[in-house]
């Protein structure tokens, strides 16, 4: 009977850090898109409207209205990540490293546009796509991308 309570104490603790563990990348995740629309509002006050990094407007869409966006604020909402990560100390020391000016940005961000459209792939049954894509979270696919690629620390 002892191990029987040892075991379900685990499994009990188990699930609490599991969750803590989920909640801690929610919040994160959370405060990325906040992070990063608290960016995309300071360059479009900072820049001129017809730079490359001005114009995201994705930082809490899903994956449908992503399908529907133009380059542009695909990759305004990119580099809005990007530098979201960089500010939040969450990219590896490599990418730490970077001056993170625009044109140190600009080719990260283009291929975070290109990974996140072939994970948001348009399938040929409209009811299919939706189906699939609706609610999907463009930070946390962001985040999930940036991870694979191995651009984030491994705290992250």
């Amino acid at each position: 009977m002892n191990k029987f309570l040892t075991s379900k104490k685990y499994l009990t603790l188990s699930a609490i850090i599991c969750s803590l563990v989920l909640f801690a990348c929610v919040q994160q995740n959370n405060n990325i898109e906040e992070v990063a629309s608290e960016i995309a509002a300071m360059n479009k006050a900072n820049n001129p409207t017809n730079t490359w990094f001005v114009g995201g407007t994705l930082h809490a869409q899903d994956a449908l209205a992503w399908q529907k966006a133009s380059y542009q604020d695909k990759r305004a909402t990119c580099s809005d990540f990007i530098t979201a990560m960089h500010i939040q100390k969450m990219l590896t020391p490599s990418l730490l490293s970077y001056d993170f000016t625009p044109e140190e940005v600009q080719p990260l961000s283009e291929e975070l546009v290109a990974l996140i459209n072939n994970e948001y792939n348009s399938h040929d049954n409209s009811q299919q796509n939706t189906t699939q894509l609706k609610g999907k979270k463009i930070s946390e696919t962001t985040i999930a991308l940036a991870s694979q690629k191995g651009w984030l620390s491994k705290h992250y």
